[in-house]
């Protein structure tokens, strides 16, 4: 897996798509906490679909899919 150090996380970043896909929802789950967007008790639980694409500006881009399971309900 490639991966290069994170500014605003703490977090070695996955540098390309098929390396995002590596790692999974352990990563997604990590940066997602994070970032605030899941709480301590929730989790990306898996990747249902990983689609890298071009457009846009600068770098490389993918769309995700994901399943994730929530101490709570909304």
């Amino acid at each position: 897996m490639r991966s290069c150090p994170g500014d605003h996380l703490g977090l070695d970043f996955p540098a390309d798509a098929a390396s995002l896909g590596a790692a999974g929802p352990e990563f997604l789950t990590a940066a997602f906490r994070r970032s605030g967007a899941l709480a301590g008790d929730d989790a990306v639980v898996a990747v249902d679909d990983l689609t890298e694409f071009r457009g846009g500006s600068t770098g490389r881009k993918a769309l995700l899919t994901v399943s994730c399971h929530w101490s709570r309900s909304c």
